[in-house]
């Protein structure tokens, strides 16, 4: 199959899927933030998204807890597991996480 992009399509690695518990968090107002021309402010939330993440790196049993920032929008994600107990811990610290952010 040839493409025009020059992509071997072949060579690329398939995405591995994983079972994961996910919070998705949309920032209200962010847009206004843009076109006002906020940048100190948005400058300030990504800062506070930052800090927010790495405090909760820095916790031994919240370090699984991986995520993304899209824009306005942060992606947090952990993953599942078949101990009922653990993925219990698991939800609750992604839950301990979005209220922290």
């Amino acid at each position: 199959m040839e493409t025009n992009v020059g992509i071997e399509l072949e060579k690329i690695k398939p995405i591995e899927y994983k079972l994961c518990y996910v919070a998705f968090l949309d920032i209200l107002g962010f847009k206004d933030l843009v076109f006002n021309d906020e940048k100190s402010t948005i400058e300030n939330y990504f800062g506070i998204v930052a800090s927010a993440i790495q405090h909760l790196k820095s916790i031994s049993n919240k370090q699984e807890i991986k995520y993304i920032t899209i824009s306005d929008s942060i992606i947090l994600s952990v993953e599942h597991c078949k101990d009922k107990n653990e993925n219990f811990k698991r939800l609750q610290n992604l839950c301990i996480a979005v209220g922290l952010i």
